[in-house]
């Protein structure tokens, strides 16, 4: 929850923050308007009006650069007012347009109409960023409740953001010219050929900023909690939809303006609360300043790199930044709250399916799947043509079709094995159905490790990659493991951690890759998670890791269920908990790092498969296990093969299809829970 709170810096006073603020953004507006160009400030401010064909810098100036400074400054505004608006509104310091998933609905909406030149001709770009801010707000507040904590709002707004995204990256694929604009937008661009969209953002910011300040009063109330505010005679219900409504058009303001830019309504309202700035008439113009400076100072970073390299969108700067801070906070959050709140995965079967959790039906269901995984998509092959090859019986024309897609096919399963057992380990120490690969930030930190070993030392060939990956999925173990386990925080609080940490090393990928610039193809395939390509190597690794990892986690296994009965009750069992935690977490980062080397980042597969095995038949952890694995085989081959065949000859990576399939499903598990 939102309250005042005390001055954090002494003899700081809220005036000299904002006039600090404000100093520093004028200095980096300037900074931005004038790089790369000799211009006083004189000139720059006679640029804005007109520039003479005799003056190559005015000409610069009022037809390339100061649009996109004004562009910038807006986006900086709209998205921190925004931020503001919808803390005070859900009395959560952790909402924000990003993380409500906000931003990835307008940004959905946005590539739709820009796909469909039908669309585009009927919705203007705002109203579609709109419509879609409100829907992807609306789907996360519904499913989080409108009482939930920080963390639970946070992880829905996650799950919203990654299925979004996740969208708009499969519709982008289906239209080769505008999905390069789009790939470019959807990190975040300010690039601007005239002044048309910066002033149309212009005249939809200052009236709602205006009334955004005549309701400040209102908006200090609210922060009281419902009850004084009641007692006050305030309408709960009309101011809260008043924020919320503000934040969302400002939301959809930035997004047509700058794309999804994310954290900047995070961090300003918050930085700015712990120097000591709570009454909104002053917090409100604060968090604009500050939104303006982080903005533009990100922007004027790009401007300077990319004198050397390809433009990095504006985004990834700010999500490096931003990611760090929003740790910071699950991390005072978790100090405040230090309440434990345990999971003991015992699941009740839904009646419909009991009976259905046999390991012989599922190997069934496997080898289904595997088939369907090799027939589809090509009409020339049959069913009856992939079982005489797997026989042994191989047809000559298509022999060589077939054995690529059964390495394609077997290392979907192999994968999906892996992540399901990964799934199962993590729940199993985090005690917090939520907790998967993806959202302690293990798969993203593999890839972003992978990357870097791909990019700057190639001579390593696959094994340093593959080791590099490793690697990096470990460290993100150690890291969460270390502010979580140590200081013995609640579950919820580990996953918000490790959703930071999958942000930052998120962006730090996306910067290493564009950075790259044509030399980053294989990396940038990584980042999309796919398994076109694999060879038999890759399923020897997988298969390695598999074989290895099975015996470990049926010993882990007969211990997680002691675990389960807390850390008091299991240490009077005999159990040494925290070397147990470690192990889980280690085998578990394992799995999914190893998946991460070879497919690139692989969304909700991890957390679906345990989930589905527990609602055909709950039990003990070794009874899951084969189920799990099972489970996340054949979830796998059946995002390979629609991705293959939903939109063919388009290929959807199988990393945006499993992240489409899978977050409805922490959706679900999240309102049900």
């Amino acid at each position: 929850m939102i309250a005042s709170s005390n001055n954090k810096w002494l003899f700081v006073t809220p005036a000299v923050v904002i006039a600090t603020c404000a100093s520093i953004a004028l200095v980096l507006v300037y900074l931005h308007a004038s790089v790369g160009i000799e211009a006083s400030i004189s000139t720059i401010l006679r640029s804005i009006l007109s520039a003479s064909a005799d003056d190559p810098a005015g000409m610069m100036l009022h037809y390339l650069r100061l649009p996109r400074t004004l562009a910038a400054i807006l986006t900086g505004a709209c998205l921190a007012v925004a931020g503001t608006l919808f803390q005070v509104a859900t009395r959560n310091p952790l909402a924000s347009p990003g993380i409500l998933g906000v931003t990835a609905g307008a940004q959905l909406f946005v590539a739709l109409v820009t796909v469909v030149p039908a669309l585009a001709l009927l919705v203007p770009h705002a109203v579609a960023a709109t419509v879609g801010g409100v829907l992807a707000g609306g789907l996360t507040w519904t499913v989080s409740g409108a009482s939930s904590g920080p963390v639970r709002i946070a992880l829905s707004g996650m799950a919203v953001s990654l299925m979004a995204g996740a969208i708009a990256a499969a519709i982008s694929l289906l239209n080769e010219t505008a999905g390069a604009s789009l790939h470019l937008w959807g990190g975040g661009s300010l690039i601007q050929t005239d002044w048309q969209a910066a002033i149309s953002a212009l005249v939809g910011f200052c009236p709602v900023f205006l009334v955004a300040l005549m309701l400040a009063r209102q908006f200090d109330i609210l922060s009281l909690g419902d009850d004084t505010a009641r007692m006050l005679g305030q309408n709960l219900l009309l101011i809260r939809g008043i924020a919320l409504a503000l934040g969302v058009w400002l939301s959809a303001l930035a997004v047509t303006l700058a794309g999804p830019v994310v954290f900047v309504g995070l961090v300003a309202p918050n930085l700015l609360r712990l120097a000591g700035i709570s009454k909104h008439l002053l917090l409100l113009p604060a968090a604009a300043i500050f939104g303006i400076a982080l903005t533009v100072g990100a922007d004027l970073l790009v401007l300077n790199l990319s004198a050397s390299t390809i433009e990095l969108p504006v985004g990834v700067p700010i999500a490096l930044v931003g990611a760090p801070v929003l740790i910071l906070l699950a991390w005072r959050h978790a100090q405040e709250n230090r309440t434990t709140s345990e999971f003991s995965g015992r699941y009740q079967a839904a009646p419909a399916l009991r009976g259905l959790s046999h390991p012989a039906l599922f190997v069934v269901l496997l080898l289904l799947a595997g088939i369907a995984g090799l027939v589809s998509g090509n009409r020339f092959i049959s069913p009856w043509s992939a079982l005489t090859f797997l026989a042994g019986v191989p047809s000559a024309d298509l022999q060589s079709i077939l054995e690529l897609r059964t390495l394609r096919v077997a290392g979907a399963a192999l994968g999906g094995a892996l992540l399901g057992l990964s799934g199962l380990l993590l729940q199993g120490v985090v005690r917090n159905p939520l907790a998967s690969p993806e959202l302690i930030g293990i798969t993203q930190t593999s890839g972003l490790a992978a990357v870097a070993v791909l990019l700057f030392f190639p001579e390593l060939g696959f094994p340093g990659v593959q080791a590099g990956a490793v690697a990096g999925g470990l460290a993100a173990t150690v890291f969460v493991a270390s502010l979580g386990l140590r200081r013995n925080l609640a579950p919820s609080a580990m996953a918000l951690i490790g959703l930071g940490l999958a942000a930052f090393a998120a962006s730090a990928s996306t910067a290493l890759v564009i950075m790259a610039g044509f030399q980053a193809s294989q990396a940038a395939t990584w980042l999309a998670g796919s398994t076109y390509g694999i060879g038999k190597t890759d399923l020897t690794v997988l298969a390695g890791a598999l074989i290895c990892i099975v015996p470990v986690s049926y010993l882990l296994f007969s211990l997680t269920d002691i675990m389960a009965l807390g850390r008091p009750k299991a240490s009077t069992l005999g159990l040494n908990f925290r070397a147990a935690e470690w192990a889980h977490l280690l085998a578990g980062a394992l799995c999914a790092s190893t998946v991460a080397a070879v497919f690139g980042p692989v969304s909700f597969v991890g957390l679906m498969a345990p989930h589905a095995a527990r609602l055909l038949g709950p039990g003990r952890y070794r009874d899951l296990m084969a189920a799990s694995a099972l489970i996340g085989a054949i979830l796998m081959i059946i995002a390979d093969c629609l991705g293959r065949t939903l939109f063919a000859p388009v290929e959807i990576p199988i990393g945006l299809m499993t992240a489409i399939i899978g977050a409805p499903f922490i959706l679900l598990v999240l309102r049900r829970a």
